[in-house]
This record gives C-alpha cells, structure tokens and sequence, in this order.
C-alpha cells in the first residue's frame, strides 16, 4: 500500500506518491522523491532543493522531506513501525505538505 500525500488518500501499490515495501522502506513512485533529514520534525522548515532519492529505509523517529508526483514538498516523521513477517508490515507518521508549491513546510 501507499499514499497519496495531496489528498492523504491509502492507495493501491504504485498509484500513490510512495508505497510501503519490506524491509521498512518506503519506494517512490513517478517522479515523487524523498530524502532523510537531519533536522527534527519541528525544526525543518524549508526543503532542500537537491539530495533527492527514490527509496529511503526508515526507522522509528526519522524524519524525511519529499517531493510529491505533482511536485509539492512536504515532510514527514515516522512514529512507529510494527512487522509481522509474511502477514502485514505497518507504518504510522506524521506529516505535513506545502499546497502552494513553495518549499516552505514548517508547521506552526
């Protein structure tokens, strides 16, 4: 499963900005792109312009800015992490994304 991170709507693998694979790693679709920040969640602000990829391995407490498909910024947090092998992984976060385009994404 993944996300469409413009409308927050769960969608069907490769349809969304991402979808969440084994391993705990998030797979980009299109052209939408991610990148681990060093930056508390709170703390980031605005979204580098470079440094793009399209996987990230995540764990508990990352933080990570992206790009969606239609080239919004946005970023997100990952809260917990639950795997059972074979059966479902889950992944919870937060997040928050720019809706006028700009790379501005603190949350006040």
């Amino acid at each position: 499963r993944g996300l469409d991170f413009a409308t927050g709507t769960i969608t069907t693998t490769g349809v969304g900005d991402f979808d969440f694979m084994e391993m705990n790693r998030f797979l980009m679709n299109g052209t939408a792109q991610i990148q681990k920040s060093t930056s508390s969640f709170d703390d980031l602000v605005e979204a580098p312009t470079s440094g793009y990829t399209g996987l990230a391995f995540v764990a508990v407490g990352d933080v990570y800015v992206f790009i969606t498909r239609g080239g919004l910024y946005g970023k997100l947090r990952i809260t917990s992490l639950v795997n059972v092998p074979m059966v479902n992984d889950t992944v919870t976060f937060e997040y928050a994304v720019q809706t006028n385009g700009s790379r501005d994404i603190a949350t006040r």
